[in-house]
């Protein structure tokens, strides 16, 4: 009879099972410190607002529009050398921009106009005036309230609407299209 002793398993070394405990404790105190800081992070974003960084974006070139200026009238013919000459004609101021008058409701009724204003009595003709230097016709129409009138241009067709407003904007007046 051999003595046969069977093979038992290799005990296993008390150092390597403290090792074992020690990455695993390891590896669960790093993972809960990442929870943790990505927890503090989306806080901190949320709290604080989005205050994302952009790259500058580059302005957008200002649209021009064409200035309108009044017809020039082409220049007279010259006298025939038969007839005497005429004298020079006296030079003639620019005539100022009509005035325009009060509208009524019934001259409002389904009409397009720019509102530029809506003004207490006593302001409407310097507004109207500073308008018709610009070569703009402002008309008056009745207010909300009877301490309020309503300064507009127009009536407009609705093709012109947006240009109208383009010139009055580039002039230096803030306006609004409105139909009545």
């Amino acid at each position: 009879m051999t003595d046969e002793a069977s093979p038992s398993p290799p005990a296993e070394d008390p150092a390597l099972i403290g090792g074992r405990k020690a990455l695993t404790v390891s590896f669960a105190v790093i993972l809960g410190i990442g929870v943790i800081l990505c927890g503090a992070y989306v806080a901190a974003r949320t709290v604080s607002g989005n205050n994302v960084v952009r790259a500058a974006t580059p302005a957008t070139p200002p649209v021009t529009q064409p200035v309108i200026q009044p017809a020039i009238q082409p220049p007279a013919p010259e006298p025939t050398p038969a007839a005497p000459p005429a004298p020079a004609p006296a030079p003639k101021a620019l005539p100022a921009a009509p005035t325009g008058g009060n509208l009524t409701a019934a001259e409002l009724a389904g009409k397009n106009f720019l509102q530029v204003g809506a003004l207490a009595p006593d302001a409407v003709e310097d507004y109207r005036k500073k308008l018709a230097a610009k070569g703009f016709t402002a008309h008056t129409a009745p207010g909300p309230d009877e301490n309020t009138i309503r300064l507009l241009i127009g009536p407009l067709a609705p093709a012109e609407l947006k240009s109208s407003q383009d010139a009055l904007t580039q002039a230096g007046f803030a306006c609004f299209p409105r139909t009545f």
